[in-house]
């Protein structure tokens, strides 16, 4: 129904849910960074003494190689930058068929510059641009290739990392993940009482009980004075309907 023939107002809300939490620092496994890292770490164990004569020279040697770990930690450690669009089941395999696919899409711009050269230069049944147009199906070829490749190694992906979690929820219960859902302990015997404190004795004051909960006889009193407080608006005229 169109908003602006239509005699209901659209409501909108805004809710601010805030910043999720905020990422650990970490060291990339194939890295510059892992590399410089593993390389002090090795240094760091190399300057300690091999033999110790106390047992006071072994804690203070635990003590000293824990804070020098952590302090090349520090140096090296970076948090990863996520945006909206970083994937949680993207792996190594995607990333080899997304750098090839660039790649190509590079190259294929590169040749279609070149032959569109040729074609002004040395015109259209030149051999330079015979080639260059050859290449350029070849090159939109391998695109295609690539592209099937990376769409064919995003569905592995996926199909890893999902089944990894279904198969690590599906035996597990709401009631792990969300505490308010869990089933609440009951006592073995309970009063039901009424609103006033007193216990019902018996199953008819019970049935009596919830029929006045449900169908009350006697109904609440409603003010309806509040209704003289909103404004009247005129009724808008509608074309009679055939």
């Amino acid at each position: 129904m169109d908003k602006h023939r239509s005699d209901h107002s659209p409501l909108a809300w805004k809710v601010v849910a805030g910043q999720g939490p905020e990422a650990e620092a970490t060291i990339g496994r194939v890295s510059e960074t892992s590399w410089a890292f593993t390389l002090g770490v090795a240094k760091l164990i190399a300057s300690f003494p091999t033999e110790f004569a106390t047992g006071e020279d072994v804690e203070r040697t635990g003590e000293a190689l824990f804070a020098g770990i952590q302090e090349l930690w520090k140096q090296h450690a970076t948090v990863p930058n996520k945006t909206g669009r970083s994937r949680s089941w993207w792996n190594q395999e995607c990333s080899v068929w997304n750098k090839a696919h660039r790649k190509m899409c590079k190259r294929d711009k590169l040749v279609r510059r070149l032959r569109g050269l040729a074609l002004r230069c040395c015109g259209p049944t030149s051999a330079q641009y015979k080639v260059y147009d050859d290449m350029n199906v070849v090159t939109i070829s391998d695109i295609k290739e690539r592209a099937k490749g990376l769409q064919a190694a995003v569905k592995r992906a996926k199909r890893v990392f999902f089944d990894k979690i279904i198969c690590h929820a599906h035996p597990q219960l709401i009631s792990n993940y969300v505490a308010w859902t869990r089933p609440r302990r009951l006592d073995s015997s309970v009063q039901i009482k009424r609103a006033d404190g007193t216990v019902l004795d018996n199953p008819e004051e019970l049935q009596e009980e919830f029929k006045e909960q449900f169908t009350p006889s006697v109904q609440k009193p409603v003010d309806m004075s509040i209704l003289d407080e909103l404004p009247n608006w005129e009724e808008r005229p509608f074309a009679p309907i055939s």
